[in-house]
């Protein structure tokens, strides 16, 4: 998990690691808005000072945690975007962003259903509507309208969401199936 892996080293590295694992621990059991930076350092075995040291407060420590995985979600479209007309490209990147998003998936459930974090979701629908407007404009296809934008990146997010909440109900397929549905919506003549 990007939040909690350890692959940083450091002490510093190790206590903002300690943090964000910290965090996601709490955001699963109270939900962001019931967190303080008593019980949040406590849960991280740091002292107050330490996590100040590091952090202005707990919305900078949750910002660092949805930068680490908007970073990462953009690195994945990096190839896309540098490799343009790639017809088949993007679907792929879909597939490795469910797998990051499996791979992730005490971080992403805090984030996307535990205690929802609006900016965290709009930042993402920002990367993917960004991602659907390149890949139309490689194909020299209209970029979609606003609301059909919104719409499909709105229903990815669900998906991925949804597969957090009932991982033994849903598939990479079927989030693959609904991507592809919303990028034959958005590839059609209407648009």
């Amino acid at each position: 998990m990007a939040g909690c892996d350890g692959q940083k080293t450091g002490r510093s590295a190790q206590t903002q690691e300690a943090l964000r694992c910290a965090l996601v621990s709490l955001m699963e059991k109270r939900g962001y808005e019931r967190i303080d930076a008593v019980s949040l350092c406590h849960r991280a075995h740091v002292s107050r000072s330490t996590f100040y040291k590091h952090y202005r407060g707990i919305d900078d420590l949750l910002e660092e945690l949805e930068g680490i995985h908007i970073r990462s979600i953009a690195d994945l479209s990096a190839p896309i975007v540098r490799t343009p007309g790639g017809e088949g490209d993007d679907l792929s990147f879909y597939e490795q962003t469910y797998d990051y998003v499996m791979g992730n998936r005490e971080d992403l459930h805090a984030l996307l259903v535990a205690s929802p974090d609006q900016r965290f979701i709009d930042r993402w629908k920002d990367a993917i509507k960004a991602h659907i407007r390149f890949r139309q404009e490689e194909r020299g296809r209209a970029v979609p309208d606003a609301l059909s934008l919104e719409v499909a990146a709105s229903a990815v997010i669900a998906g991925y969401a949804y597969c957090l909440s009932h991982p033994e109900e849903a598939s990479s397929e079927a989030v693959l199936s609904l991507v592809k549905s919303c990028l034959a919506v958005l590839d059609s003549e209407r648009h």
